[in-house]
């Protein structure tokens, strides 16, 4: 029983990740963001002005304006998460006692993450030691 509800929790799991890096690369996307201002563009051509008091008024153009906001927000941070990558990426190339296998672990699943980061906290405990040793 405990088994099937872990099973369930892991593939549970592995279906958000899938979906959140789906959504990262769509909702970053150029292309999404041009349709996204073709649609507020529209909406707001569509509307009708007449009846619509100023305070609503505000209230749609600040909803647009927070809706467009979203994309581009979400392109800026793919754009500096990439950079940031590239970066760390260099680091641990150049670096002759870096362990090459963390060149990639953004692509990684959490669980895997998790496992390489128990790796390395125990790398760091063995390297640790000799250290305190000395002392």
């Amino acid at each position: 029983m405990l088994d099937t509800l872990i099973r369930g929790y892991k593939t549970v799991e592995t279906l958000f990740e899938r979906m959140a890096n789906a959504a990262l690369r769509l909702f970053g996307n150029s292309i999404v963001f041009m349709l996204a201002l073709v649609l507020v563009v529209v909406w707001f051509c569509v509307h009708d002005w007449k009846h619509t008091t100023l305070s609503e008024g505000m209230y749609h153009a600040i909803i647009a304006i927070t809706f467009l906001s979203f994309f581009i927000i979400q392109r800026t941070f793919t754009h500096f998460a990439q950079a940031l990558h590239l970066k760390l990426n260099e680091l641990v190339t150049s670096n002759e006692h870096a362990h090459n296998s963390v060149i990639n672990a953004e692509l990684l699943s959490g669980a895997e993450m998790k496992e390489m980061a128990k790796a390395h906290d125990q790398i760091i405990a063995d390297e640790a030691k000799p250290k305190e040793d000395a002392e």
